[in-house]
């Protein structure tokens, strides 16, 4: 009887440990610094936030070109638009038109006229004979200029295949064709270079929108409508000729300005600075003045 109750004795310790070893394999490991710990199987790369796919790093390129184009595109539409709009007004101040009926009549011939011709004269070579030029220089201008406008346009269309259009790549190529004719204006004399640019399309006067009331522009008379000719003896073509101008000198010195007012050449008398106008750029024909 003593034998089988130790038997069973030792047959629950048995189980008592094989209970406890159980247990021990079964617990999880807290130990925070075991490298057995395995990771997720799968971690996705997050992207920062400030770098694009490829794809739309493209989008943002053709974004880029396409505004490029429209920006050269408008600013050769303006220059148009203002030669057209000065050939118009100059008809319109000769004709000899009446009634309202007649003169709306005319008003509409002459718009349609005036649009058929500036589709088909790109460069108006009768300007440069017009204002005295001879008829070989004349002609060797328009061809130098028709042959600056074809290398733009070879320019651009090679840029957009390639992907650089508006990069510095096209810029620096852009800047060597306006050389080639920014240079006209030391190989001309001022009256040859004024025909020149309106013979082209591009701006050759500076008028006068608005002046603020308290500006030097005002206090000497400036007003509404006035063309600013020369700025201290010197030829003003463009409002970016004329903002270089007025810092050039020595501050509050006084200089003489030419303006023409309703026909008639004025001068009047500015400190150098700001003038405190706010300005446009026309194209005007050299001989409407």
């Amino acid at each position: 009887m003593k034998a089988n109750t130790s038997s069973v004795f030792q047959v629950l310790i048995l189980i008592g440990i094989g209970i406890v070893i159980g247990l021990l394999i079964n617990t999880p490991n807290t130990d925070t610094n075991t490298s057995e710990v395995s990771p997720p199987a799968t971690i996705e790369k997050i992207e920062p936030l400030h770098t694009l796919p490829a794809a739309d790093n493209e989008k943002i390129e053709n974004i880029n070109q396409l505004l490029a184009s429209e920006i050269e595109a408008r600013d050769e539409l303006q220059n148009k638009l203002a030669m057209l709009q000065t050939q118009f007004d100059s008809f319109l101040s000769s004709s000899g038109t009446d009634t309202p009926k007649t003169q709306q009549r005319v008003i509409s011939t002459q718009q349609s006229s005036l649009a058929v011709m500036q589709d088909r004269t790109w460069f108006n070579e009768t300007a440069l004979l017009e204002a005295g030029m001879d008829a070989s220089e004349a002609h060797r201008l328009r061809e130098m200029y028709e042959k600056n406008e074809m290398d733009r346009l070879y320019l651009r269309d090679k840029a957009i295949r390639e992907g650089w259009l508006g990069k510095p790549k096209y810029r620096k190529e852009m800047e060597a064709l306006n050389n080639q004719i920014d240079g006209l204006r030391e190989d001309l004399d001022e009256e040859k270079y004024d025909a020149y640019l309106f013979a082209s399309g591009k701006s050759n006067r500076v008028v006068v929108n608005s002046a603020l009331s308290s500006s030097p522009a005002a206090k000497a008379g400036l007003g509404p409508g006035d063309v600013i000719l020369k700025y201290n003896n010197k030829r003003v073509f463009t409002a970016g000729d004329l903002r270089e101008m007025t810092t050039q000198g020595e501050t509050g010195s006084m200089v003489s300005v030419e303006v023409i007012r309703n026909g008639k050449l004025i001068t009047v008398y500015l400190p150098v600075g700001p003038l405190g106008i706010r300005m446009n750029s026309r194209s005007v024909a050299p001989n409407s003045q």
